[in-house]
């Protein structure tokens, strides 16, 4: 769950101590949940997923990462690009490594474009691509919020603070739009360059319900194996809502704020119990950086490319 924009370059607002504060907040709500829930009840439920799901669902985690890598790709041979498909996954997964790190959610894309501009491409070229990366991210996602939505206005129903919610539903849609025009305003020219290449667009999407289909069945699977009734529909529905809310820039990296809005959804409106809903937050989290871990092996590449070469020293 990443946020859509540009690679920036990084400023003072990234360090904000709002973000800390939201950050340190999320984390502390998250383990308040924890202690209420019971400490021993969440690792009894962590105990009860099988070592052969853990594996199968971080396989599906590192498959969802080359669909990711597929997108890109298109893009960037869309654009007229030649980058071969090694060279494009390690600089996937040293953004993915460099994310779990840097203090802003677009990060991973500073490391990306660092290496773009080491492959001769220009830099519009790059930030571009990167930019329409997200965006086409965003609209696979968007495509769950009909089914998502629903889920949320009938579970309200159940629940004593249903007109809290309601205005608190209201509010966060407003923002989500307030953005995205803000957001679509300034990729405008970006998307431009695109739209003479359909070809390329399609495929990148495809590659995005690739990606998404990954990551739904991985969750799927873990909340199965916990003993949890839910369908792989809602399982996704309620993850595009959880990425969405993840994009309010309250925290940094979405810490605490992607396990309050993973746990406190499949909980209220996936029927989900609480002890299993907050597992799957810690496991998806830990799965993500468990995948990531490639990209420390390829990071060294980025500085090795700044090396001056052989007829070029003084």
């Amino acid at each position: 769950m990443m946020e859509p924009g540009l690679p920036r370059k990084t400023s003072t607002k990234y360090f904000s101590p709002w973000r800390l504060l939201g950050t340190l907040l999320g984390l502390g709500l998250t383990l308040y949940l924890l202690y209420s829930y019971g400490v021993d009840e969440f690792f009894q439920t962590l105990r009860a997923v099988p070592w052969g799901v853990l594996g199968l669902a971080l396989g599906l985690t590192l498959l969802s990462r080359f669909m990711v890598t597929l997108r890109w790709l298109a893009l960037l041979r869309s654009a007229g690009v030649g980058m071969d498909l090694k060279r494009a996954l390690r600089l996937v997964f040293m953004g993915l490594f460099a994310s779990n790190f840097l203090p802003t959610t677009v990060g991973g894309d500073a490391v990306r474009l660092v290496g773009v501009l080491q492959h001769e491409m220009s830099a519009s070229t790059g930030v571009a691509s990167l930019v329409m990366d997200r965006v086409i991210g965003s609209i696979g996602m968007a495509t769950l919020l009909p089914w998502g939505i629903p889920m949320i206005w009938t579970g309200m129903g159940h629940l004593f603070s249903w007109q809290w919610m309601g205005v608190g539903v209201v509010t966060y849609l407003s923002q989500i739009l307030r953005r995205g025009f803000q957001f679509l305003r300034g990729v405008l020219e970006t998307v431009r360059i695109w739209l003479r290449h359909p070809q390329g667009i399609a495929m990148a999407l495809l590659a995005t319900y690739g990606h998404m289909g990954c990551t739904f069945l991985a969750a799927w699977m873990l909340l199965s194996s916990m003993g949890q009734s839910i369908s792989l529909l809602e399982v996704g529905a309620l993850w595009s809502l959880a990425y969405f809310i993840t994009l309010i820039p309250i925290s940094i990296n979405g810490l605490g704020l992607q396990e309050l809005s993973i746990t406190y959804l499949y909980t209220h409106f996936g029927g989900v119990e609480p002890q299993a809903g907050l597992v799957l937050a810690t496991l998806m989290r830990l799965l993500y950086m468990v995948a990531s871990l490639p990209g420390a092996f390829f990071l060294p590449e980025l500085t090795e490319g700044f090396k001056p070469r052989k007829g070029e020293r003084d």
